[in-house]
């Protein structure tokens, strides 16, 4: 500490004065400032080469990244360093991950009927094993002059983006082949699946009661207008919007269509982690589940 002092009061007092007074040798206390000044230059070279990773996980990324996942990938690669350095690096070098909330849109077209089908699932969203809990939206997003819509289907337990369809319409037709591309992925579902949605008119119709039964399948529906009733659903639109739609733009729904492919498949699915996976991967987690399971 004393030299620390020192170097604090070297501004208003001769640093010969100081030693005096502190009955201190000169030359220790700059052997001390030399030692410092090397060290603090060993660290700059370290913190740019940190720093240039960073950058390349956070542009790998997409720029979405912030310093927990940014760091888990670090250690991965085998760099040994805590989530603290990475953050205050990332502040020091205005690096930031993508964040916030889209604002509150309802795009759901109620249906007027009696509730068909009673909420199985009630907020439980994280089933122990994947293909229990399939859960199912739909989205809007405006390009070439129109609205085009987005169907997901997601599994509960691991994230997994199951299956989507894209089209230029909400009609029934389109949560229909969102669910058999997802059983297409799978290659065949077991008998039980309680499929989730909320109460848009789209879920709640016969033609799609009967695919659901084709595939003995459990439907099951939230409250009206209550959107934690399907939270999984509306937080991965919501991360899909920050990550993708609100940062781009499209001249066509092909370009759209292609770049959704992208997002969903190639980075979502197989490269995106989540805090909630434990740092894994939507793919990782179901591959995780059945590796463990044999």
């Amino acid at each position: 500490m004393i030299y620390q002092f020192i170097d604090a009061e070297k501004a208003n007092y001769p640093i010969r004065i100081l030693c005096r007074v502190l009955d201190l040798p000169q030359s220790s206390y700059f052997d001390w400032n030399r030692q410092g000044r090397l060290l603090a230059a060993e660290r700059g070279v370290v913190d740019a080469v940190i720093v240039a990773e960073i950058r390349e996980v956070h542009a790998w990324s997409g720029g979405t990244y912030g310093a927990v996942k940014i760091c888990d990938r670090m250690r991965k690669r085998g760099r040994r360093i805590s989530c603290r350095r990475v953050a205050e690096l990332m502040a020091e070098h205005r690096i930031q991950g993508v964040c916030g909330r889209e604002p509150g849109v309802r795009t759901t077209i109620r249906d007027r009927h009696p509730w068909p089908f009673p909420d199985l699932v009630q907020r439980r969203f994280r089933p122990c094993r994947p293909d229990v809990v399939w859960y199912s939206d739909i989205t809007y997003i405006w390009v070439g002059g129109r609205f085009w819509f987005l169907a997901t289907v997601i599994d509960a337990a691991t994230k997994q983006v199951v299956g989507w369809a894209f089209a230029d319409h909400m009609r029934t037709d389109l949560v229909i082949d969102a669910l058999h591309a997802a059983v297409r992925r799978r290659g065949r579902v077991r008998p039980g699946i309680i499929f989730h949605s909320d109460r848009g008119a789209q879920y709640t119709s016969n033609e799609f009661g009967r695919v659901c039964a084709l595939y003995k399948m459990k439907q099951s529906m939230g409250y009206t207008g209550v959107c934690w009733d399907n939270a999984g659903a509306e937080s991965f639109f919501a991360t899909l919007k920050r990550e993708l739609i609100y940062r781009y733009r499209w001249d066509n729904a092909t370009a759209l269509h292609q770049d959704l492919y992208w997002w969903i498949e190639a980075w979502y699915n197989n490269n995106r982690t989540h805090l909630t996976l434990g740092l894994r991967t939507p793919n990782q987690a179901h591959q995780d589940h059945y590796r463990t399971a044999t």
